[in-house]
């Protein structure tokens, strides 16, 4: 990886990034966790509050009524991060491992994602490569601003990869990458900060009693490898 990265040129947009540059990106676990963990916190923490003022009187035994619905939403949040804290404290984080940098538009992204799965799943694994776009727009409303972001997905593609394909890596589970990406699709860019373009790549299993997920923040550009008449 370190020869493929010196062979970039220096002024590839994705050399700016220490992890695209030399094709090692880690999954995102940590962050999402502690968001998990973060939103858990304040919601059930603020619907508790709001039980507490409103119970037992009778006037506001119908907003008590909503309020509790709500909490059930909280627990759902609840209960999803302790299992995701639950997955990474079982297999740790993952790395994805590009054969080529980056992936190319009218091309493919290429790699293999080590995991620390100690046994082989006996179903497919699913693969989902996603490029999304997020605008931030900045309103004049009375009093100052308000800004609003929307996230558009424009391309999306999954792959199953095959038991028969698996290999055992250095830490466990080994999932080899190899998607297709059509001509004509924005690459990576993050110039502006109203109009972000990010492509991501998302890995998921079912194994015994969890389910396996991690998502990785990927390169994916034209270059000179990119051919024009892979359209479909």
């Amino acid at each position: 990886m370190e020869r493929l990265a010196a062979e970039m040129p220096m002024d590839a947009p994705w050399m700016k990034r220490k992890d695209w540059a030399c094709g090692r990106i880690r999954s995102g676990g940590v962050a999402a966790l502690v968001l998990w963990w973060v939103v858990a916190g304040v919601w059930n923490g603020f619907m508790l509050i709001l039980i507490a003022v409103f119970w037992g009187d009778p006037e506001y035994d119908d907003a008590v009524k909503v309020v509790a619905l709500f909490e059930l939403i909280g627990l759902g949040i609840l209960i999803f991060a302790v299992q995701q804290t639950w997955v990474w404290i079982r297999f740790g984080g993952s790395l994805l491992e590009l054969a080529s940098i980056p992936g190319v538009i009218g091309g493919t992204l290429d790699g293999w994602i080590q995991t620390g799965i100690r046994t082989f799943p006996t179903k497919p694994v699913q693969l989902v490569l996603t490029c999304r776009r997020s605008r931030r727009v900045v309103r004049h409303v009375k009093g100052g601003q308000k800004s609003d972001t929307t996230t558009d997905i424009l391309w999306q593609t999954d792959r199953d990869v095959e038991v028969g394909r698996f290999t055992r890596g250095p830490r466990g589970l080994a999932i080899p990458v190899q998607i297709a990406i059509p001509y004509g699709l924005p690459g990576s860019d993050n110039s502006d900060p109203h109009n972000d373009i990010h492509w991501h790549l998302a890995v998921s299993c079912d194994l015994p009693g969890v389910d396996f997920q991690a998502d990785f923040a990927v390169p994916v550009f034209v270059t000179e490898k990119s051919k024009s008449d892979w359209t479909r």
